[in-house]
């Protein structure tokens, strides 16, 4: 029988579909999950034909972190989390650089790894029925894939350290209230919506919007000075680009083709 794919892609026009395929284990996160999952983010990152990303999970579950009965089964568990864990950080690098804007439909738990890969996402629609957990501190371990770094950006330190020491289930409104995601839609239209979202997303200036991401989280380490001449630097290569086709479609008072630019 062939083996199933952990992750699995198909492109829609000219938006990925990303989708973690371990239904039976809550779509929990192995190296052969981190494996496939990088793969396809860098073949992602190359394609010419994708100008949106929508990740999502197979089954009830977005992705449930890393799977704890794989882990277990560790011989050395410091070397064996820190060759882990140095795949996951490539996989999150990507994420945070990849010059497609990102959709998280988040369909179910997103827990731990799962809660890291969600919030890397440029955009995030949660089902009603789903919830975010921190997940690592009720089995003891500590947060990876940028976790300590992006939760506290977002939700501010008090949240995030009620999230760390409580654990609790942050329902979907909750979430929305805390910033932690933009939309809630019930769950049998959250993958329609997300669709819908990256083709309308696809039609916008993709380069200005994964600029003024990483402008925005560079942004966190650079001084004002240093900010200004990167966003001097940004704007004015923007307008050799879509920047040009932008100016040129408002004065001509159409709709711009950003995909030509």
């Amino acid at each position: 029988m062939a083996k199933q794919e952990t992750v699995t892609a198909k492109v829609e026009g000219d938006v990925a579909v990303v989708k973690f395929n371990r239904p039976g284990n809550f779509n929990a996160m192995n190296s052969d999950f981190f494996d496939n999952f990088l793969k396809i983010l860098r073949n992602v990152r190359h394609s010419d034909n994708v100008r949106c990303v929508v990740i999502l999970g197979q089954g009830k579950s977005f992705s449930a972190g890393g799977d704890v009965t794989f882990m277990s089964e560790f011989k050395n568990p410091e070397k064996e989390f820190q060759a882990l864990a140095d795949l996951l950080n490539s996989i999150m690098l990507e994420l945070y650089s990849l010059p497609k804007p990102t959709i998280a439909a988040i369909n179910g738990a997103a827990v731990g790894a799962g809660l890291s890969v969600a919030l890397a996402c440029d955009y995030r629609i949660m089902a009603d029925s789903a919830f975010l957990m921190f997940g690592y501190s009720g089995i003891g371990l500590t947060p990876d894939g940028g976790l300590s770094w992006i939760l506290p950006r977002i939700v501010g330190m008090n949240k995030a350290m009620r999230m760390v020491i409580d654990n609790p289930r942050v329902s979907a409104s909750m979430a929305l209230e805390w910033g932690m995601v933009h939309e809630v839609l019930p769950e049998d239209r959250l993958e329609n919506a997300a669709l819908g979202k990256a083709h309308a997303i696809s039609d916008l200036a993709i380069k200005s919007i994964v600029t003024a991401r990483q402008l925005m989280l560079d942004g966190w380490s650079r001084s004002l000075p240093e900010q200004l001449d990167r966003e001097r630097w940004a704007i004015a290569r923007a307008a050799v680009g879509e920047g040009r086709e932008g100016i040129k479609a408002f004065v001509e008072k159409r709709k711009p083709d950003f995909k030509s630019a």
